[in-house]
């Protein structure tokens, strides 16, 4: 029996998720044993189907003497809401609203999680956020949802779906830096959906029509499997936002590259 190469690839790429999916992963490093009130934190929080693997490979990448890094997986496979509640045990379990400043690093999902939960109840140490943003990969939900929904729905839960249905969560409060690398090209599922992505509408790349608050934003020739892949390409410039709450004076704001 032949077997089709794109169902093969949906299905390891299913069962990936379904290992990922509800289980917890963080790695934290301790710059120093000043108390937390004395030192910056940098939070990384991934997207969907996150692993060990990645939490590990992006808490080194930021590890450094001057922050306390860590990186840990909210998705609750339940819902928005069950993955708010996850950050907000995470706050507690580490006191992070104890530390002199908290800078943070959302990817799409963890990102829209951490603005749903911010906008309840904002960190009063947040000193900035970068985010990733991709006008490709954030029509891969609602793609997803429509063509595999009960495959979806059995696999990773409704939050995928739920995510898909209200979009991308925008941070309310406008005082806080914010940052944006965007992504420039379609993973491989964006690709082989490029028709249903396209009838969503046009793609847009300009940062300042997606109804959220940013201070600068830069282009990366990645897509989102890159972002986790070749987080120190970006490293440099997300640091620098950190510290200074803007890109370099060379990093790409004029689109370079879509497909």
């Amino acid at each position: 029996m032949m077997i089709n190469c794109s169902s093969l690839r949906i299905a390891l790429f299913f069962t990936a998720l379904l290992f990922a999916i509800g289980q917890s992963h963080e790695r934290f490093y301790s710059s120093s044993d000043k108390p937390v009130s004395q030192k910056s934190l940098i939070l990384i929080l991934p997207g969907l189907g996150s692993s060990p693997h990645k939490v590990n490979r992006l808490a080194g990448t930021f590890r450094s003497d001057s922050s306390d890094v860590l990186c840990a997986d909210i998705i609750d496979r339940n819902s928005m809401e069950k993955s708010s509640q996850r950050l907000t045990e995470l706050i507690s379990d580490y006191t992070i609203d104890h530390y002199k400043s908290v800078s943070v690093y959302g990817f799409i999902l963890g990102g829209a999680v951490f603005n749903f939960t911010m906008n309840r109840n904002l960190l009063p140490n947040l000193t900035a956020v970068v985010y990733d943003r991709s006008p490709y990969q954030e029509r891969a939900p609602r793609i997803a949802v429509e063509k595999y929904p009960r495959l979806l729905r059995l696999v990773i839960g409704p939050v995928l779906e739920e995510f898909a249905e209200m979009g991308y969560v925008s941070l309310a409060c406008d005082s806080i830096p914010v940052g944006f690398l965007i992504e420039t090209k379609m993973t491989s599922f964006v690709k082989r959906n490029r028709v249903r992505a396209q009838a969503i509408g046009p793609f847009d790349f300009d940062p300042q029509h997606w109804n959220h608050p940013v201070s600068d934003f830069l282009y990366l020739p990645l897509d989102h499997t890159d972002m986790y892949r070749q987080s120190p390409v970006y490293r440099d410039e997300m640091v620098r936002f950190f510290t200074s709450h803007s890109f370099s004076d060379t990093a790409h704001r004029d689109l370079p590259f879509r497909e």
